[in-house]
């Protein structure tokens, strides 16, 4: 299966702070799982043993193969794990996060390859069996993150609040700015804010973000990870046709980095340790 866009947003975007454990559902080739233990790495070296458990479970065979194959070649092949399992059947411990890219197509044409049509249509993952998982699954405090086409995230937000489960997060995405958005990316919890305790239809205001300017050029993003001295903030931008990066380490000052790709990773992995 291709790595498409919407995981990636996912994978940037969901807020992994005081996560201890993390499950992917339709992990496919893992790229959110991947995406998350980088965003925990608690060491910037290979092989280690402690930090962030996340465990991607999918019902395609082949697909679990990749991503355990993919799990096995990165720096974080210790906190990775990859099993074929059915949400609707899954029961193996409690987790502070889980992260859904879903399928969503409803009632169209399915694909002739089987595989493909379980990956994009969502009788293969209904929200009503994501919701219960969820709620099965989740610790006390723990938070549900989902990407899905705009409409069918609100049925999901409007499904959830019945079960127990309300919005801590949104955000609409859009090809470009000034375009009507076409994802909406959302966080869930059980845990009542105090403005949702008296108005329980009550959601936050929305984020928003554009892939593209009107000029073609892609926005800046700002991805947070966690080190073992502090948060370290990165944000990516483009400029004159160059990618530059800004981050924010702990307790140091501000640093410009621009291509090339060598310099970046050499500092990014230095305040990261």
């Amino acid at each position: 299966m291709k790595v498409g866009t919407d995981g990636v947003l996912l994978g940037a975007w969901v807020d992994v702070d005081g996560v201890a454990s993390v499950l992917d559902v339709g992990t496919g080739t893992g790229v959110i799982a991947l995406m998350l233990a980088q965003r925990t790495a608690s060491a910037g070296f290979a092989g280690e043993s402690c930090g962030v458990r996340i465990v991607g479970i999918d019902i395609d065979e082949p697909s679990v193969e990749e991503a355990a194959y993919n799990f096995g070649a990165s720096p974080w092949s210790a906190r990775l794990s990859a099993q074929v399992a059915d949400f609707k059947d899954f029961k193996e411990g409690s987790f502070d996060l889980i992260v859904c890219n879903p399928p969503y197509f409803t009632d169209s044409l399915k694909a002739p390859d089987a595989r493909r049509t379980a990956a994009r249509h969502n009788s293969s993952l209904p929200q009503s069996v994501l919701i219960d998982g969820a709620l099965r699954c989740l610790s006390p405090s723990g938070r549900l993150a989902v990407v899905l086409p705009c409409d069918e995230a609100s049925r999901l937000v409007y499904e959830a609040r019945y079960c127990g489960l309300f919005p801590l997060r949104v955000c609409q995405v859009s090809t470009c700015e000034g375009k009507t958005p076409k994802r909406t990316l959302v966080e869930l919890s059980r845990c009542e804010t105090p403005s949702r305790a008296s108005s329980p239809a009550a959601s936050p205001a929305p984020e928003a973000l554009a892939i593209q300017s009107p000029t073609g050029d892609f926005t800046a993003c700002t991805v947070t990870y966690r080190t073992p001295k502090g948060p370290l903030k990165v944000h990516w931008w483009i400029e004159d046709q160059t990618c530059k990066i800004q981050y924010t380490a702990p307790r140091s000052a501000k640093v410009e980095v621009i291509n090339p790709a060598a310099e970046m990773a050499a500092r990014m992995q230095q305040n990261m340790k």
